[in-house]
């Protein structure tokens, strides 16, 4: 029999499979649970003596990594269904372990192969090798006491390992015990090495060997040598400025020319001449990566090995935050590789300080004194610090303000308000639409996450006002910005989104039955709507929306409307749109807006992509993928984590939402600084790559008849005033469905698109898209090129 043997808190989980795996759906094997075995038997080979527990032959058949398909093992296990991924030499993708009613003393399980791309149409998969995945020996050399053979994987560079990612931290770690890295801002790879083989592979398994020249010359020489056969790096390619710090645009135009001038910088080792080393702590494999790149051949040039310190992290970030880069990671000394996120990797940004000038304010139409403020900072010609006429515009401001200083930065800006921008100011064609000018005698103290490729600040706070300071920012800070340098502060809080107190509105024929199917009324409706208010109004805020109609209940007519009542009041804004167009588009505001939306029979609350004052650039870009009836909903959750790891390649952190219909919204926050044009123009690419690369899977076309089986990935929602289902809104379906924001973790543990109801939905205490509103991105010029990479 084959033993299937999984490694969990410490021993190895074993189950007898009677015929061995099958790679076959259809075929379900017989899988005999039995006792949990020592870790030490993973490397025994050989023949166990007569009379001794499991006498015989043995072979080591396959072995490879295990990654859970959820969250908690054990937890599967007790409730007898375990799927998990394996990456093996062998054995690959998913698959289920399923037990069966109890019988007698044996607990029987099933094992099977889940539908994917490495199941097969039949049987053969165990007949198929007959020899050891480590010795190359038969059963009968292994009886024998055969020598061991050359290695049946030297011809091949080894299996992917899923990596390790890092949690966030503002700061680093107290006391000893942890190794400190440079946070490098390239793509994470890793290197394979076989016998006269190499694969360079993304963080997501992808071979992209033919995109590194410079790398994979270095690797194919140590793939002559001996002792870098059957070894696994973990690193990150990178192009190095002057300064010493990865450039990623310098990085994305390399690799559109084949590769050349970049570094991979290697900062672990997961298997060593066919060693695995994930269980060991980090101090061993970082001794093991040190003496393993000792080793390397002058020729291999392009492989390095990544600096570390073990004290002063404060003094590291420092150095780093002087010469312009991201932060620092943290490790645990004593940690073992994990692939998943963990806490024993952090990863700490560092955050800057400058001086910038106020030269305006965007307006806000819901009640507040201003939505943000628009600072400038001296251009490179600016001939002094007190020079007002050489500014040039870096960007919009939108938090750190609480009520107070809100208004006392406006009681100080309004006197200075002018018809049109300073003279002097450049750049202003980036600013928002409909901004309020002001003559630029004000300074405000700024903290911030970085620059944008077009010198704009990102993720941008507004620390107080520099009293001390007129026209414009000290020659100190003037200086420190020309040459790269910021001064590190702590991160100050950010204020949570303003929600109205919710006043009493009127529900006319609240037992009224909106939801036949499942009997649910108005009244219960409009309570929904009531509990998930704090949740929505943040997404609610300053959004035109649309709302789909059912005066009469789902099963009657529905409609949808764009433009108020003239008796939709309570709540509900008329908003006004640039450029002539008609000024009876609807928000809503406040809870209350949410009352009256219901009792006028509104269902469904669709949102625009943009916010007023600044329709006509995004603040969020959405991918809606529908499948046709008959993909399975774990097809469409896969379709959706391999958009957001493009997306994360790209530079682009997303969210998932789960529609309350068929599919899943993957949601990318956005900074409202670019145009229509570009979104829809990355969005619709992203969707055609897609299309052309998985054509079994996925369709960017909407034609009904060319969706059979497929995804259509619907990138239409990226256009100006077009509209997407919001977050927590119930659906128009008959089960009351709710389309609910998930985090990503949790999604694969969400069994059905509309699993979330009216009636069963426990609505979290806060929402789960951790860090959406205070994610300060846009689409970088080199973004587009990212996504050639997956052509």
């Amino acid at each position: 029999h084959y033993d299937l043997r999984l490694e969990l808190d410490g021993v190895m989980l074993s189950w007898a499979v009677t015929k061995g795996p099958s790679a076959n759906p259809k075929t379900k094997r017989l899988a005999v649970r039995t006792e949990d075995h020592p870790i030490a038997y993973n490397d025994f080979e050989g023949v166990i003596p007569e009379k001794s527990y499991g006498a015989g032959p043995v072979m080591i058949w396959d072995r490879g990594e295990w990654a859970i398909v959820g969250d908690d093992p054990r937890t599967a296990i007790d409730e007898g269904h375990l799927k998990f991924t394996l990456t093996g030499t062998r054995m690959h993708g998913r698959w289920a372990l399923v037990r069966l009613k109890p019988e007698g003393a044996r607990e029987n399980w099933l094992l099977v192969k889940d539908r994917d791309e490495f199941a097969e149409p039949n049987d053969s998969l165990a007949d198929r090798y007959a020899r050891s995945i480590t010795t190359n020996r038969t059963f009968p050399e292994i009886i024998r006491g055969a020598p061991d053979k050359k290695s049946a994987t030297a011809s091949k560079p080894p299996s992917f390992v899923q990596p390790m990612l890092c949690q966030t931290a503002k700061r680093p770690p107290p006391g000893d015990g942890w190794q400190f890295e440079m946070k490098y801002d390239g793509y994470r790879m890793q290197l394979a090495i076989g016998e006269g083989a190499i694969a360079l592979r993304t963080r997501t398994g992808l071979d992209w060997s033919d995109r590194f020249a410079d790398v994979v010359n270095s690797a194919r020489v140590l793939s002559n040598v001996a002792a870098f056969h059957d070894t696994v790096i973990d690193g990150e390619a990178i192009v190095f400025d002057r300064n010493g710090i990865a450039d990623f645009s310098s990085l994305v135009t390399a690799i559109g020319k084949g590769g050349a001038g970049v570094s991979f910088i290697a900062f672990d080792v997961l298997r060593l001449k066919g060693r695995d080393l994930t269980d060991k702590p980090l101090s061993d494999r970082r001794a093991a990566l040190e003496n393993l790149l000792a080793l390397l051949p002058p020729q291999a040039t392009a492989i390095k090995l990544a600096p570390a310190v073990w004290t002063e992290p404060e003094k590291l970030m420092s150095d780093i935050a002087e010469a312009g880069g991201e932060g620092i990671i943290a490790k645990r000394l004593s940690s073992s590789y994990q692939s998943r996120r963990s806490g024993s990797w952090l990863k700490i940004k560092t955050v800057w300080r400058i001086d910038a000038v106020i030269v305006g304010y965007a307006p806000s139409p819901a009640g507040r004194k201003f939505a943000s403020l628009l600072v400038a900072l001296p251009s490179p010609n600016a001939k002094s610090s007190t020079d007002a006429g050489q500014l040039r515009y870096a960007g919009c401001v939108g938090s750190g303000f609480d009520a107070k200083t809100e208004r006392a930065v406006f009681d100080m800006l309004e006197p200075l308000t002018r018809a049109k921008p300073a003279p002097g100011v450049s750049e202003l064609e980036a600013a928002p639409r409909g901004a309020k000018w002001v003559k630029p005698e004000l300074t405000a103290a700024i903290a911030y996450g970085g620059m944008s490729a077009d010198k704009r600040l990102r993720a941008a706070r507004f620390l107080g006002l520099r009293e001390d300071l007129e026209f414009v920012p000290s020659a100190k800070s003037r200086s420190a910005l020309s040459a790269g340098k910021r001064s590190k502060i702590e991160q100050p809080a950010i204020p949570a989104r303003p929600t109205a107190d919710a006043r009493p509105i009127v529900i006319t024929h609240p037992d009224r039955i909106v939801f036949p199917k499942v009997n649910l009324n108005k009244a219960a409706l409009a309570d929904y709507y009531q509990r998930a208010a704090k949740l929505m109004l943040p997404h609610l805020q300053n959004r035109p929306v649309s709302l789909l109609r059912a005066p009469d209940g789902i099963d009657q007519e529905t409609f949808f409307q764009r433009h108020p009542m003239p008796a939709m009041r309570r709540g509900i804004e008329r908003v006004a749109l640039p450029g002539g167009e008609r000024k009876d588009y609807l928000a809503i505001t406040a809870s209350d807006g949410l009352a009256t939306a219901v009792q006028f029979g509104a269902i469904e609350l669709h949102g625009w992509g943009a916010t007023i004052p600044n329709l006509d650039f995004p603040d969020r870009m959405i991918f809606d993928l529908d499948p046709d009836d008959g993909v399975p909903f774990k097809s469409v959750k896969a379709g959706a984590v391999l958009i957001r790891d493009i997306l994360e390649n790209a530079g682009l952190k997303s969210y998932p939402l789960v529609s309350g219909g068929k599919g899943i919204h993957v949601v990318v926050p956005l900074s409202a600084t670019q145009p229509w044009s570009v979104i829809e123009t990355f969005t619709s690419k992203l969707a055609q790559i897609l299309a052309r690369t998985h054509p079994d899977q996925f369709v960017a076309i909407a034609t009904k008849s060319r969706r059979k089986g497929k995804i259509y990935i619907d990138w239409l929602r990226n256009k100006r005033s077009a509209t997407a289902i919001l977050p927590y809104s119930v659906r128009a379906r008959d089960s009351a469905s709710i389309a609910m924001p998930v985090a990503w973790q949790s999604l694969s543990r969400i069994k059905r698109p509309d699993q979330f109801t009216v009636a069963n939905v426990k609505l979290p205490s806060s929402d789960p898209w951790v860090g959406f509103f205070t994610t300060e991105q846009k689409i970088a010029a080199s973004a587009l090129k990212v996504l050639e990479r997956f052509a």
